[in-house]
């Protein structure tokens, strides 16, 4: 039962899946529902990878990673085995994208 007055409250079992709520007092409105957890590991089904990215000399890249995941994945970045983190050259966002600025030609 969903309880509302000036206040909102509410009681979760130990596995969240059940949920009470306090009793009827006047002036309330009463509703039922269900709380539903979701859980699953990261996957780009839905949005895969790009193959081949192309930035011009100079100029800036966004580099895409939109996997799917519940709760939402954590990104890392890792570039010859170093993690890559937000600064300097680099920005990476809270969707999982990576941004380039002045992207160079390195010839190894």
């Amino acid at each position: 039962m969903l309880y509302l007055k000036s206040t909102f409250s509410f009681f979760a079992d130990e596995s969240h899946s059940n949920i009470s709520f306090p009793p009827n007092f006047q002036d309330s409105s009463y509703s039922s529902g269900q709380l539903r957890v979701l859980s699953f590991p990261p996957t780009f089904a839905k949005h895969p990878l790009e193959v081949k990215t192309y930035a011009a000399e100079g100029g800036n890249v966004t580099l895409k990673c939109r996997p799917e995941g519940a709760p939402q994945p954590e990104f890392t970045w890792r570039k010859d085995g170093n993690r890559v983190a937000s600064g300097g050259k680099h920005l990476v966002y809270d969707n999982g994208d990576l941004f380039i600025r002045q992207v160079k030609i390195i010839i190894y």
